[in-house]
């Protein structure tokens, strides 16, 4: 049973953390904060067969080793207006090393159902961008059981929903407020990455990292 890393840990609107004892942020994309930013953002699903037919990944840097023990998010479907996540049922996330910007092979995965993701909405709606119209935007967080430990270097992170009826309402993951990093959508039906961006999608992880001079 996945559970919150910290009984005393608070999550708040910006997806920042209090934390707990050695627990900080340790890569930070700031949702986006102009309203009319919300429903920006990339469509991403676990599984083939969804009307926007891919997952999300966005890239992250580690200039020292890494023990990630959190994950915050945010993102939305895409309507009809005041929709929530009733077609989403859960979400899978995946670490993938970016060495050179060539992904490899995932090395770690996680799969959450949706009330461990402990699914918060932040009362802002979709601008109507990607069809998110009038759509209710949500946070999200959960426990990485057991804990994420990465190297030093060049990751993406994937988070995907899993939809209860593929035909219906898509999820898509809120564009971040920064764009200083790569992303890009894996196609299940053409089988490739698609859509190079250089767009930050909003998530912050949460754990310890090793100075590189201790």
């Amino acid at each position: 049973m996945h559970s919150l890393f910290c009984a005393a840990a608070l999550f708040v609107s910006v997806l920042t953390l209090s934390g707990c004892a050695a627990d900080r942020a340790v890569v930070h994309h700031p949702r986006a904060l102009d309203d009319t930013r919300v429903g920006l953002g990339f469509f991403s699903h676990a599984a083939a067969g969804a009307r926007r037919d891919y997952f999300h990944a966005d890239n992250f840097t580690l200039d020292a080793p890494a023990r990630l023990t959190a994950l915050e998010w945010a993102g939305l479907v895409d309507g009809p207006a005041g929709a929530g996540l009733e077609n989403v049922s859960g979400f899978v996330v995946r670490f993938i090393p970016f060495p050179e910007n060539e992904p490899g092979e995932p090395v770690a995965e996680r799969r959450f159902a949706l009330g461990e993701t402990h699914p918060s909405p932040t009362g802002r709606l979709g601008s109507g961008a990607n069809e998110a119209s009038a759509a209710r935007e949500f946070t999200h967080r959960v426990a990485l059981e057991p804990a994420v430990e990465l190297v030093a270097g060049d990751y993406l992170l994937v988070v995907a929903a899993e939809l209860i009826d593929p035909s219906a309402a898509n999820w898509q993951w809120q564009d971040g407020e920064t764009s200083d990093g790569f992303s890009a959508s894996w196609s299940y039906a053409r089988e490739r990455w698609e859509g190079v961006q250089d767009t930050d999608s909003a998530f912050t992880l949460i754990g310890t990292s090793t100075p590189l001079d201790d």
